[in-house]
């Protein structure tokens, strides 16, 4: 009589660590095959396994035995191919009752076929939605969700987004279109929200009524092409800015031109990028007032600009690819921005080594000391041969053309809101 261990009489949690040392789905989907125990282990482990299934990086067949098999575990779906959207929102439908965060591919053609679908899922805090600029209504289906904070909208026409101001329970909004959707007229009643970013985003807000604030919750503004034919609105939770396209000719200092007293206390962390325009030393003196900002990005600055900058807050400054700056304009910077720990200028091809030695005498006068010191970013053409200097008050690090710089949302704060 045999006294070896056939594996079905193993125990299911056991089993399940087997299929962590399946490297393929095809794998796995041959050993759940095998037998009913197989299967039973298989949704243990894809219960741990596949919490968050994104559907894009793994075969229909595979994705449709986790939902069988283990969806009440998933809490996050994220679908790719159009031609599978169907059938596996079906399955979702069925088999995911915690379902919390999707997102999906939505077309014309099955978009009446999956509503019902999507409607069962009434748990949902999150729903991404890629469409292909074709007409399609989704607000009044988005409607229907209780629960429903982050909202993600690709490709889709301003006219199918005329109802989007009801969805009032929104935190989180991004809207990734191809025409300039006025923020004001669209998303103003929207107060619940701390982020919005809009791809092409058309500016007009009227002057402030007293007691009707624009968004009071909103710490992050985040617009791709900002078409701005009126000044910054004031809004008193917002803590990071960006623009990476300013269009028309409008400057930092026509956008702040009546509200950067109030913003002077509030704004922690901008970048702006222009689209036509140099930055000027009126710009770096509307700035200087911004006795919160910590964190700028400018790329295609010159030493003028830097130069005029004066704040004892910024400590994060990204000025990436701009080709005229020199090493005078650095130093004159270091004088004016006293609390500086980081200096991003990738690109700045003018500048060099030489600029150490001068830097680190106006470091030690600043006070830097060795346990905070200044990182400075630099390319190629830096120049090396500097190790024999006294490098404690700073640190040089070697950025590439195609790293982005890591200053989104730097330190964004948390309220009571967020815990």
């Amino acid at each position: 009589m045999s006294d070896k261990l056939s594996i079905l009489e193993v125990s299911v949690e056991v089993i399940s660590e087997i299929f962590e040392h399946l490297g393929s789905a095809e794998d796995r989907l041959e050993v759940v095959a095998a037998h009913p125990k197989f299967a039973e282990g298989f949704a243990r482990f894809a219960a741990t396994a596949h919490r968050t299934l994104k559907c894009g990086q793994l075969p229909l067949s595979y994705c449709s035995k986790v939902l069988q098999l283990a969806g009440d575990s998933v809490k996050s779906l994220a679908l790719q191919n159009p031609a599978n959207v169907v059938a596996l929102m079906k399955l979702a439908s069925d088999h995911c009752p915690n379902l919390e965060e999707i997102s999906i591919p939505v077309r014309t053609e099955y978009w009446a076929v999956i509503q019902p679908f999507l409607l069962s899922m009434q748990k949902l805090k999150r729903i991404d939605l890629r469409n292909d600029f074709r007409p399609l209504e989704v607000i009044g289906a988005l409607l229907e969700f209780p629960q429903l904070e982050f909202l993600l909208l690709v490709g889709f026409r301003n006219d199918n987004l005329s109802r989007i101001d009801e969805l009032l329970g929104l935190t989180s909004l991004h809207v990734i279109n191809n025409e300039p959707i006025d923020v004001y007229l669209f998303f103003a009643p929207l107060k619940n929200l701390t982020k919005l970013e809009v791809k092409v985003a058309y500016v007009n807000c009227p002057a402030q009524i007293d007691g009707d604030e624009y968004w009071p919750k909103i710490k992050e503004l985040i617009l791709t092409f900002g078409i701005f034919r009126s000044e910054m609105p004031y809004l008193p939770s917002l803590w990071h800015l960006s623009i990476s396209h300013v269009m028309p000719d409008r400057k930092i200092s026509q956008l702040f031109a009546s509200s950067v007293s109030q913003y002077a206390h509030t704004l922690g962390s901008m970048g702006v990028v222009y689209e036509t325009q140099t930055a000027s030393i009126a710009d770096a003196r509307i700035i200087s007032e911004l006795k919160s900002l910590r964190v700028l990005c400018m790329p295609y600055v010159n030493n003028a600009f830097v130069g005029a900058l004066k704040s004892d807050s910024l400590e994060r400054l990204f000025i990436r690819d701009s080709w005229n700056l020199t090493n005078s304009g650095i130093l004159r910077l270091l004088r004016g921005c006293k609390n500086l720990r980081l200096i991003d200028f990738g690109g700045c091809k003018r500048i060099t080594k030489h600029l150490v030695q001068p830097a680190l005498k106006i470091l030690r006068k600043n006070g830097v000391l060795p346990g905070n010191p200044v990182e400075m970013r630099v390319n190629a053409e830096f120049g090396d041969h500097i190790s024999h200097m006294d490098l404690t008050l700073m640190v040089i690090s070697r950025c590439t053309a195609d790293e982005k710089p890591d200053w989104t949302g730097y330190n964004l704060p948390n309220t009571s809101e967020d815990n």
